[in-house]
This record gives structure tokens, sequence and C-alpha cells, in this order.
């Protein structure tokens, strides 16, 4: 299963990231709503001790973090294959989609 970390400060107050899920039949699901606790102190992000240490409650009861691959983008516009993908620079009066 695939899942997409997400901002979700917009659902309740104190939260943290969450998790969407991006593949099978319950694609596009929020899987999980993480707490403020998971991140590490002035970062926008999970704590890699946090994650470990509350794997089976928040992500998969049925596996290890030892299991899982974390993919790291650097751009929004960059694919995990390394393919930039170019996006088209649209005026304040255009809607491209």
């Amino acid at each position: 299963m695939d899942f997409l970390v997400f901002d979700a400060i917009s659902y309740e107050n104190g939260c943290g990231l969450g998790l969407i899920v991006l593949s099978g039949p319950k694609a596009g699901k929020i899987n999980t709503i993480l707490p403020g606790s998971s991140a590490p102190n002035g970062a926008h992000a999970i704590s890699k001790d946090w994650l470990i240490n509350n794997w089976n409650e928040y992500f998969y009861p049925d596996g290890t973090p030892a299991q899982a691959w974390v993919s790291v983008i650097e751009s929004i516009n960059s694919l995990p294959d390394g393919t930039v993908w170019e996006i088209p620079d649209v005026g304040d009066d255009e809607v491209s989609l």
C-alpha cells in the first residue's frame, strides 16, 4: 500500500501531518491524521523516533517500520524517478487544468 503525507492542520487543532492512501481499492481515503506530538520541535515533518515508536498504532499494524520505503522528493515538480515536470506559468487571470 502506498501513502502520501499531507498537511492535516485544517482538519483539527493540534494535529500534525496525515496519510492518504494512494493505491488499491482504498485510494483517496484518509488513513490517519497524526497528533502534533509526531512533529519534531520547530519542524513541519514526522519525527523518525516518533514514527518508529508509534508504527503499529498509526501506520500499519501488521508490519514493522523496517518494511517501509520512504521517498523524499526535493521539489513538487520532480517525480520519484527523477523526471522533472515543467509547471506552466499561468497569469492571475487564467486558470489552466
